[in-house]
């Protein structure tokens, strides 16, 4: 087994404000909030108004990694979070910079100087990701991402505009990697919704990217008052880039990783399966090793839940349908092809495409498909029904007693529905399937992730 090399300022002892602050900074990026406020406590005989702000930091920083402050409870402000950071922005003008002038040495007020301006915009950055996370929260389906996307991009500039907020160390580039992977994942969500496969691919390849750097980068650092028990959640100098290649470790408790980091790692892993299944037969197709292949290298399997299902339920087939919209062109493959024309839209039957079906053959898109006719019209009467609570999302069976046909309808997102076909009549819905399109249109639309920012435990699922 390999060591790990000298602890190097893990042993040096602390004696300037520059030094204490760096090593604060290394172990907040790390999310030791216990070796961190080890260090802060350091800087009560050089800076008592700085050792203040760094512990109620640490506090802020703890709430936020942890999700903590985006649970539901009775007894605090929904934004208490926020008002912690600006109380911290506040005490730093107030504890911090009036003190500069009796630093001890000329370079550490200028650092100080730097560093003060750094953490202010830090701050309010947390405050503005806070908010990312709170209207991802708030958006049930995730239809439209497009409005939290600008928020990303806004606070992106920000960052970019700040020259100081190098000086925080690998807390500042945690900010980055964070921002840029939360981009990414909302931007694969978007291509999904929109059947871009391309989109899709490199979105979730540069999120899978930069989770993998940013645990290196937090997992190899050594620095002043570490805690012992900080483990590893992956193998230590193991990386495997390839998109579908599942995590060789699950995250567990007491792991190095935060549950920032772990609800992250699991909307990555739901977005690839979900892909997976969106584009199965065009991945096959690209796939030398075929079915087995591109399903053992994600975390949850939809074909094959879908294939026990219809074993044990006689169902005729299982199918995902997606609506074309006006707003944006479909392509069969998930993306633009030599010569191909986006599909032209002349009827409502049109505006239907079946991108997944099991049995694969069972539909046919042809207008003189009886099932796929009868599917479409009643889907389009499923669809007139009142709405469900979108965090409790029921499936919706219509009957066709000519084709003496039972249809399951439930909506995944704004385009896409689940949809279960049994070739007998059901007077009363079948509680089989219920629970089987309860489960698979759950994980699909993203629900229990959704959910799980508010109530997140460290135990995967």
């Amino acid at each position: 087994m390999e060591e790990k090399p000298p602890a190097g300022n893990a042993k040096k002892e602390l004696t300037t404000m520059e030094e204490i602050f760096k090593s604060y900074f290394q172990a907040t990026g790390c999310f030791d909030y216990q070796a961190a406020n080890k260090v802060a406590g350091k800087m009560k005989e050089i800076n008592p108004g700085a050792s203040t702000v760094l512990l109620a930091l640490s506090r802020c920083e703890q709430s936020y990694t942890s999700l903590d402050s985006l649970k539901s409870k009775l007894w605090r402000s929904k934004d208490f979070l926020d008002m912690l950071y600006a109380d911290a922005v506040k005490d730093i003008h107030a504890k911090v910079v009036a003190q500069i002038a009796g630093a001890p040495a000329q370079s550490d007020a200028n650092y100080m100087t730097d560093v003060c301006r750094a953490l202010s915009c830090f701050a309010k950055c947390r405050q503005h990701m806070n908010e990312v996370y709170r209207l991802t929260q708030s958006h049930p389906y995730l239809d439209d991402v497009t409005p939290i996307l600008e928020k990303i991009k806004t606070i992106k500039e920000e960052v970019e505009k700040e020259p100081f907020l190098n000086k925080l160390g690998i807390l500042m580039s945690g900010l980055e990697h964070e921002i840029l992977i939360m981009e990414s994942l909302l931007a694969a969500h978007k291509g999904l919704t929109s059947y871009n496969l391309k989109n899709t691919i490199v979105k979730l390849y540069t999120a899978k990217i930069k989770l993998s750097a940013w645990r290196e980068i937090y997992s190899n650092q050594e620095y002043a008052e570490k805690s012992e028990n900080r483990t590893e959640d992956y193998p230590r100098g193991l990386f495997t880039w390839y998109l579908f290649e599942r995590n060789s470790k699950p995250a567990r408790r007491n792991s190095g990783s935060p549950n920032l980091v772990q609800w992250m790692s699991r909307f990555h892993a739901d977005l690839t399966a979900k892909m997976t299944l969106y584009f199965m037969q065009i991945l096959i197709d690209r796939d030398k090793g075929g079915l087995n292949s591109i399903w053992n290298r994600v975390e949850f399997d939809y074909h094959g839940e879908i294939t026990n299902f219809r074993k044990t339920s006689n169902a005729l087939c299982v199918a995902l349908v997606y609506e074309i919209t006006d707003d944006v062109p479909f392509y069969p493959y998930g993306y633009i092809c030599d010569g191909e024309q986006p599909a032209i839209i002349e009827s409502d039957i049109d505006r239907f495409r079946c991108i997944y079906s099991y049995p694969k053959d069972q539909i046919s898109h042809s207008k003189d498909d009886k099932l796929w006719s009868s599917m479409v019209s009643k889907l389009l009467q499923a669809d007139r029904k009142p709405t469900v609570s979108p965090q409790r999302p029921t499936p919706i069976h219509e009957t066709d007693k000519e084709l003496k046909t039972t249809f399951y309808y439930l909506r995944i997102d704004s385009r896409v529905r689940l949809v279960v076909v049994h070739s007998s009549v059901h007077t009363s819905p079948d509680a089989q399937t219920i629970e089987f399109m309860t489960l698979i249109g759950t994980r699909l639309s993203n629900t229990h992730n959704l959910q799980s920012l508010s109530n997140f435990n460290d135990l995967t699922t």
